[in-house]
């Protein structure tokens, strides 16, 4: 299989937050996955197998909604973010991350109606 790289943003996010004192946060995610989890500045950079790497992003993604609205993120709630998306579940959708423009230190700015989806979609392209 050929190795697949995935930059992820993460550019208003609080960084000491989401890795976790000493980086625990980090560590859980290498422990359960066998890609590269990189983090250089405000980007993520995922290396592995499509499929690993699309689901690492979705848990980065979780991990980021969780620390926005409750403004903290335990190593507990990694794992239970792990063992949500591995049975399948999700607490969003895909779509609801796609209308984030950004996040905050309180809460994230997304699209609420159609037309503002659109214009972030004509933006991003």
């Amino acid at each position: 299989m050929s190795e697949f790289e995935k930059k992820i943003s993460l550019e208003g996010v609080d960084l000491q937050k989401l890795l976790g004192p000493n980086d625990i946060h980090l560590q859980v995610l290498e422990e359960y996955f066998d890609s590269a989890i990189i983090v250089r500045g405000e980007q993520l950079i995922l290396k592995g197998t499509q499929s690993e790497v699309e689901r690492i992003e979705k848990i980065v993604k979780e991990m980021v909604y969780a620390i926005n609205t409750s403004g903290r993120l335990k190593e507990q709630d990694v794992k239970l973010i792990l063992e949500l998306t591995t049975s399948g579940k999700q607490a969003k959708s895909d779509e609801d991350f796609d209308k984030i423009i950004l996040y905050t230190k309180d809460d994230v700015i997304k699209a609420r109606t159609p037309g503002q989806l659109q214009y972030l979609k004509t933006a991003m392209n």
